[in-house]
């Protein structure tokens, strides 16, 4: 016996990266704004968004790593002065 299997439940959207915006020009493939020296233009969008997402996980990294920071120095000052 064979199983059929339902595509739409196997799909699983993460939601902690930016998907981009997609623009009505997207769907023109005939045209082409730039020289093709440059690149596809949307070739150079999803580059873009992937660079904030990048850019993003830094920012998170640098404010957990500054968080455990300014915990530490709160547990050595209640160490060194206690009440």
């Amino acid at each position: 016996m064979t199983k059929t299997w339902d595509k739409t439940r196997n799909q699983n959207t993460d939601h902690s990266t930016f998907g981009g915006i997609i623009y009505p020009a997207d769907f023109n493939t005939d045209h082409r704004k730039r020289h093709p020296i440059y690149g596809s233009s949307i070739a150079n969008r999803i580059i873009q968004d992937l660079k904030f997402d990048e850019q993003c996980r830094r920012n998170i990294e640098s404010r957990q790593a500054v968080r455990c920071e300014m915990q530490q120095i709160h547990v050595d000052a209640a160490k060194t002065n206690p009440a």
